[in-house]
């Protein structure tokens, strides 16, 4: 049988965390002196690693490389103290769904933050025990985010990988071996509103995914 992974991005899937990051970025970029509208940040954060988001802020053309990078370690920096002083709310209804899949299949985990607060924040939620990989996507260039879902894949000794995420971040990580789900947010309200949200997922529907392959999770 062919083993088949369930490989997810927790952010903003699974943990609320879009505010932080945005205030970090923002707070970032204003130490270099770009004054950037919050709501930008937000709308250019959603979605995308704090690099994407930097990138499709147009005002931060004015950045030369080592500030861009400056801005990049200030905001990671910024984040992670505010995730220290409070963990992100998890959506329990989406706790409860990996819960079910990871009957089904091995899981997986890629984050946009740091890989130690991700394993946290799992264990917060009572996960930690059926995600069997976590990886950081950090501040990596777009094209190279497959690396790190084919190393989860990797590490979970599956041949394929359902991966579930917002779709900004298919645009690096397509290849063979996965079939990706494009996720919806946690606030239905902004952006990310198309896709499906992370509770609404199930086995039958990774699986149908496959079906033109042969073999089973």
């Amino acid at each position: 049988m062919i083993r088949t992974a369930f490989i997810f991005e927790i952010e903003e899937t699974l943990f609320d965390t879009i505010e932080v990051r945005a205030t970090a970025l923002g707070e970032a970029l204003m130490a270099e002196g770009v004054s950037v509208l919050r709501a930008d940040v937000v709308k250019a954060h959603r979605g995308q690693t704090a690099r994407m988001a930097l990138a499709a802020l147009p005002i931060t053309a004015t950045l030369d490389d080592t500030g861009a990078d400056l801005v990049l370690k200030r905001a990671a920096d910024i984040a992670r103290d505010g995730f220290e002083r409070a963990a992100p709310a998890f959506d329990v209804a989406a706790r409860d769904a990996v819960l079910a899949l990871a009957a089904d299949f091995p899981v997986g985990v890629v984050t946009r933050g740091d890989r130690q607060q991700a394993q946290a924040w799992l264990e917060q939620a009572s996960l930690d025990t059926c995600v069997g990989c976590v990886r950081s996507l950090g501040d990596l260039a777009l094209r190279e985010h497959i690396q790190v879902w084919n190393d989860v894949r990797s590490r979970l000794h599956a041949a394929r990988g359902a991966m579930f995420a917002p779709a900004p971040l298919f645009a690096g990580a397509r290849s063979g071996e996965f079939r990706d789900i494009a996720a919806r947010g946690l606030h239905e309200d902004v952006a990310l509103s198309a896709g499906i949200a992370l509770h609404e997922l199930d086995a039958a529907l990774i699986c149908s995914l496959f079906e033109m392959d042969r073999g089973a999770p």
